[in-house]
């Protein structure tokens, strides 16, 4: 079932958004249809709704303007445009917007003369369809859009989010870990989860395995390193995450490992993982350093109080001063969340001059079993508020790039 929005603005009338279930992702991909005739952008409303997982919003072209794209807050992630008899002003609206500021164009119109054909490929149009189209035809332009675009991002490097703590102990372990695993098991994603504390690493007992190989071995071998060479020095949960860990008994610090072999490594995960999360040691290095240069997200853990305050502070600086990290790359979780601890969510915004981006409940218990067994949070207490707060990170992350098919994030 769809539901139709009414939304007040001046330039358009009867506009409104209609959207389908499964926006509630907040991953639906976005369309909007415009037209200066009301009964055609009906026509066009009608064909595009059973497309059932995307967004569609409308614009009707009225009170002077011509452009489509006027008094739109957000860019859709294309535009199904009926031009009319003043398509050069309609077009030409387009054209003079930089084109970061405008989407890609299905144009739907009987002009097919060169002058129109080149203006519309100047404004951004990927297709052109007459106007006595069949339903069938619009909807599969828009589908072939939608999978011309997965393809593009499938073909992309894995993004890479590296989790730290503030202060030691803080749960950057436990967070990367369940974030990797139901990134895993919910959403189907090909996972790498590595562990970067070469002396202490202990995320192989978060998920009850034991490495045979681990991260040292592979980077000694990375440049003979293919898929499968990488997948055999992984451990396999049952989940279908992989695990890059440091095995028993290896003692290594930091400075002995060579950055190219490390920038190898994580290139070759990117290329063939869908998502690579990082564990860091609260250690900043070159080698620390340069993978959270690298990382696509950062994840800054901590808890409430002053010491973990006064330490994530100095971190948030280190990163963001001295490393280079912008601010919108960071996402600071808050662990152990109390919301009657006297430390409020707002001082420590104050004091580390961030946001704090999500919350993880206090689950001493559960959190507790969960280490003990080697069993993740979501298989233990799928319902439990830590697992869906956990969830949701994972699923803010995934989020980040548009996911076009109807399952629609972690707990839909």
């Amino acid at each position: 079932m769809l539901r139709a929005v009414e939304m007040d603005n001046p330039s358009f009338s009867n506009n409104h958004s209609t959207r389908s279930i499964t926006e509630a992702s907040g991953a639906a991909f976005s369309v909007l249809l415009s037209s200066r005739d009301r009964t055609e952008l009906d026509r066009l409303v009608a064909a595009a709704s059973e497309i059932n997982y995307i967004d569609i919003r409308t614009n009707h072209i009225c009170n002077g303007h011509c452009d489509p794209l006027h008094g739109i807050e957000s860019i859709p992630d294309l535009l199904v445009f009926q031009i009319g008899v003043d398509w050069r002003e309609e077009l030409g609206e387009l054209i003079r917007r930089p084109a970061g500021q405008r989407p890609p164009i299905i144009i739907i119109g009987d002009n097919r003369d060169q002058q129109t054909m080149r203006l519309a490929m100047k404004a951004g149009a990927s297709d052109y369809i007459k106007s006595d189209f069949e339903a069938t035809e619009l909807q599969a332009a828009i589908r072939d859009f939608i999978k011309q675009g997965e393809q593009e991002i499938a073909n992309l490097p894995a993004p890479i989010v590296a989790v730290v703590n503030a202060k030691g102990g803080s749960g950057g372990s436990l967070i990367a870990s369940n974030i990797a695993h139901m990134m895993s098991v919910v959403s189907g994603r090909k996972v790498a989860l590595v562990d970067m504390d070469l002396q202490f690493g202990s995320l192989c007992h978060y998920l009850d395995m034991e490495p045979k190989y681990g991260l040292i071995e592979a980077l000694n071998n990375v440049y003979d390193l293919d898929e499968r060479a990488l997948e055999g020095f992984m451990l396999k949960h049952s989940s279908g995450l992989h695990l890059l860990d440091v095995k028993p008994g290896e003692l290594l610090i930091p400075e002995d490992i060579r950055l190219e072999n490390m920038h190898i490594l994580l290139e070759l995960m990117r290329k063939h993982y869908n998502q690579v999360i990082i564990d860091l040691p609260r250690h900043i290095g070159p080698l620390s350093s340069m993978v959270l240069e690298k990382s696509d997200k950062v994840i800054v853990v901590l808890q409430q109080s002053i010491s973990h305050i006064r330490d994530a502070k100095r971190l948030m600086h280190i990163l963001q001063q001295d490393i280079g990290i912008p601010g919108d790359k960071i996402c600071v979780v808050l662990n152990r969340y109390n919301k009657k601890s006297d430390l409020t969510v707002l001082d420590i915004e104050k004091a580390i001059q961030h946001s704090v981006d999500s919350t993880v409940p206090n689950a001493f218990q559960q959190v507790s079993q969960s280490i003990n067994e080697g069993i993740p949070l979501y298989d233990i207490a799928k319902k439990s508020a830590i697992t869906r707060a956990i969830g949701n990170i994972g699923e803010s992350l995934t989020n980040s790039g548009k996911v076009h098919h109807e399952q629609s994030g972690f707990f839909s």
